[in-house]
């Protein structure tokens, strides 16, 4: 991959990918889903206008939907390097705190970027958009320095990665027509291994270019 950021190549290494992989990246993707659903319907199931479940129980929620999130952006990176996924591990509750703070982090810091004005605030989006890559990818990593090492990695290519999301849409119009049918069993195995390749091929690049140090990942 090296430096390189070319939209069709990263596609089609995410196709060759799955081509080994599409039964389990498929029911990655689903279970996923069905946990992240479950967990969102239960805050209706408690009194919300008790103070803690009205107000630290959907927080709490959204922490866990956070990290199952990583763990399943974690297993999308080992089927974009062609190693064997796990759906199990999605349920991982391994450097659970470490995982919630980064998250938090990134939206927190996204948040005051964007009360600052609306542009810095996207920009800052792409700036942390491989932070839950690396707190998958990298158990070393704290989730400050996730932060750091996504804002150098992704210096020089917000643009083509905000170019490389919008490529997608086509996709996820077709998912919504479909009920999320599409989505499950093809675009969103395909679209998750792809950004794994993408942040394979970023990290490598910046490895490469000095930009970010191998000590750093460890």
């Amino acid at each position: 991959m090296g430096g390189t950021f070319n939209i069709s190549e990263i596609k089609r290494a995410a196709k060759e990918a799955l081509s080994e992989q599409r039964l389990t990246a498929i029911s990655l993707m689903a279970m996923t889903i069905f946990v992240i659903a479950v967990l969102q319907s239960i805050p209706f199931l408690f009194d919300n206008t008790n103070l803690a479940t009205g107000a630290f129980l959907p927080i709490f929620i959204g922490t866990v939907i956070a990290v199952v999130g990583i763990n399943s952006m974690g297993e999308f990176i080992q089927i974009a390097r062609g190693r064997e996924g796990s759906v199990r591990e999605i349920f991982s509750a391994e450097n659970f705190l470490r995982k919630a703070l980064g998250m938090w982090l990134k939206f927190l810091f996204v948040i005051l970027w964007t009360l600052l004005f609306i542009i810095p605030g996207i920009v800052k989006f792409f700036s942390y958009y491989f932070v839950p890559y690396i707190l998958a990818d990298s158990p070393g990593v704290t989730a400050v320095e996730a932060i750091s090492i996504s804002s150098r990695m992704t210096r020089g290519y917000k643009w083509r990665i905000f170019v490389f999301i919008l490529s997608w849409l086509g996709w996820w119009l077709l998912s919504v027509i479909t009920l999320g049918i599409v989505w499950i069993f093809y675009a969103g195995p395909y679209y998750n291994t792809a950004v794994g390749v993408l942040y394979l091929n970023l990290k490598e690049r910046a490895l490469e270019d000095g930009i970010i140090e191998y000590a750093e990942f460890s």
